[in-house]
Order: structure tokens, then C-alpha cells, then sequence
């Protein structure tokens, strides 16, 4: 029988799981550039994969009805998972337009009059991956790890089935909305409560980065929203349908671009399908 760990082991657990929930795509990030064998996997893959050693660690620590309810004693119970259900969609939707309008007009605001406009493609403007997609941004090196690994999406990483795309929107809300989210809750004090749920969302929206400034701006709305409706609700249904909305429509959006900029369709783990 594995001896219970005493309170400090397990508050150091904690720490650990709730610093490295944070850093989860940087990780994944860095064992794609680092690693050959890794490599043969789309950046997304390694980051469904970490997200799900940290959620079985997160359920072995705090108990998988912990990270499904990650609100203790919430007065909605489990009838909370239909509303979940029908505000996570709701939000989606909204999410999207939102998403648009900011990826849009920060489009127009940074792009200086004099210079000649680069060319447009006939479909709705992009956001989330979609809007990262471009030989000039899958060029470029941002992120957290441009001065070691000179990181940058390629196709490959943008170029996903939808299978994928379903999945990292499960993975980051059990582990943002779900993992992070009731670690904050354990705090003592509602200033660290409320700070503890601060930088998760900051976190997320910072972990998009590699894709653009832009794009940490627009995954702001999708942050605070997901973390509201996780509270209003009591669970973390509402912000995997939510995430889930949104990457389906980024999905479509990738599917819809003109058959010259594609790349040969590869499966859920990157073989080709």
C-alpha cells in the first residue's frame, strides 16, 4: 500500500503541477525543437499528450471529479453540466465574432498607410491558428523561445485535422479551466483566489505567442469567458463546448482556403491520412 503523502509533500506536488500547467506549451514547444524523435509529432500532438500526463496527475492529487467540478459545494450540482452545455455554445459562437473583430482591427491598425497592402483571400478574416498561416508569420520567430530554438508554427503545426483541434481544446480547458482553476480555489485568501485565476488566464492567452501578439490579445475575451462560465456554472463543461465551438470554426476556416495553399492532408498524429 502506497503511504498517504504527508501535507508538505503534497503541497509541493501541487506547485509543481500547477507550474508546469503553465508552462505546457512552452514544454511542448521546446521537446518539438529539441528532440528528433519528437519532431516525427505535430507541435500540437506533444502538447495533447503533455496536457494529458498533467490532467491524470491532477485527477491521482486532487480526485478526477475535481477537475470535472472544480468548484467545490456549487449550488448548481451536476444539473450545472446541461447549462454548461448550452452557455459553452452560446459563448463559442460569440467568442468567434469576437476573435474576429480584434484579429481585424489590429490588422488595420498596425499596417502603415504607405506600404502596399499584402494580398487578401476571398474568405472571412481568420483567427486563432487560422490566422497564423501565412509564409511571412510561419517565418518569423516569436515567442518564448526565440532566443535559443528560433521557434515558429509551420504548415504541419497550422495544417491539423479536426480531431486534433478538438482535443487541444479539451486538454487546455481541463487543464486551465479545470486543473488551474480549482488549485486557485484551494487559496486561503479571495485577493489569491482571484489573482491565482488572473494568471491562468493570462497564461493562456500569453501561450499563444508563438502565433502571433495578436493573437494573445484575442485569446484574452476566450480566457475570461471560459474562467466565468466555469464559475457560474460550477464546471468545466461550459469551457471545453465553448473551445471546442471555436476551434471547429477554426477548422472550417483552414478547409475553406484555396486549394494551392494547401498541404497534403496528415492524420490525427501527424502520419499522413
Amino acid at each position: 500500500m502506497i503511504p498517504t503523502p504527508i501535507p508538505d509533500t503534497r503541497a509541493y506536488a501541487l506547485t509543481a503541477l500547477a507550474l508546469l500547467s503553465l508552462s505546457c506549451l512552452t514544454l511542448a514547444a521546446h521537446l518539438h525543437t529539441r528532440w528528433a524523435w519528437v519532431r516525427r509529432l505535430p507541435l500540437l500532438a506533444v502538447h495533447v499528450l503533455l496536457m494529458s500526463a498533467l490532467v491524470l496527475a491532477g485527477a491521482a492529487l486532487l480526485g478526477p471529479i475535481a477537475l470535472l467540478q472544480p468548484v467545490p459545494g456549487h449550488p448548481a450540482g451536476w444539473w450545472g453540466l446541461p447549462a454548461g452545455a448550452l452557455v459553452g455554445f452560446a459563448l463559442g459562437l460569440l467568442i468567434i465574432r469576437v476573435d474576429r473583430a480584434i484579429t481585424t482591427s489590429w490588422r488595420r491598425s498596425s499596417t502603415p498607410a504607405a506600404r502596399p497592402q499584402p494580398p487578401r483571400m476571398t474568405a472571412a478574416r481568420p483567427a486563432g491558428f487560422a490566422a497564423s498561416g501565412t509564409g511571412l508569420s510561419e517565418r518569423r520567430r516569436t515567442g518564448l523561445v526565440r532566443a535559443r530554438n528560433d521557434y515558429a508554427p509551420t504548415r504541419s503545426d497550422l495544417q491539423v485535422r479536426l480531431e486534433l483541434l478538438v482535443a487541444v481544446a479539451v486538454g487546455e480547458e481541463l487543464v486551465f479551466r479545470g486543473l488551474l482553476t480549482r488549485l486557485a480555489l484551494l487559496l486561503a485568501d479571495s485577493p489569491l483566489v482571484v489573482a491565482g485565476l488572473a494568471v491562468a488566464a493570462a497564461v493562456f492567452a500569453c501561450s499563444h505567442v508563438f502565433f502571433g501578439w495578436v493573437q494573445v490579445m484575442a485569446k484574452i475575451p476566450l480566457a475570461v469567458a471560459a474562467c466565468a462560465a466555469t464559475l457560474l456554472t460550477g464546471n468545466v463543461l461550459a469551457a471545453i463546448v465553448c473551445h471546442v465551438v471555436f476551434n471547429v470554426w477554426v477548422w472550417r476556416y483552414r478547409r475553406s482556403e484555396p486549394v494551392a495553399r494547401r498541404v497534403p492532408a496528415r492524420g490525427m498524429w501527424g502520419a499522413t491520412a
